[in-house]
């Protein structure tokens, strides 16, 4: 509908995935081909994207069991060795 519509877009929706009986989040990006009729796009599971970013993102611990991302402040001194990080949550 997107690519009839617009040309070119994102759409969210649930879709299967390979081996699972229950659809997951899905976010693509459709573009219509002129003049073939078609239509082109690709997508990712956000549930995929969560995972890695609980993988590598430094998270902190909440009460309730949960985790948020660190709260990174980069200070510097605008010279290329100059300034730190600080990590908080």
């Amino acid at each position: 509908e997107v690519a009839r519509t617009k040309g070119a877009g994102t759409v969210a929706y649930d879709w299967l995935k390979p081996g699972d009986t229950a659809p997951s989040p899905k976010i693509s990006y459709v573009r219509r081909i002129p003049g073939w009729d078609w239509a082109i796009g690709t997508g990712i599971y956000v549930d995929d994207v969560d995972a890695v970013f609980r993988q590598k993102a430094p998270l902190c611990a909440n009460d309730d069991g949960t985790f948020t991302p660190r709260k990174i402040i980069l200070e510097g001194t605008g010279e290329p060795s100059g300034g730190h990080a600080q990590q908080s949550c």
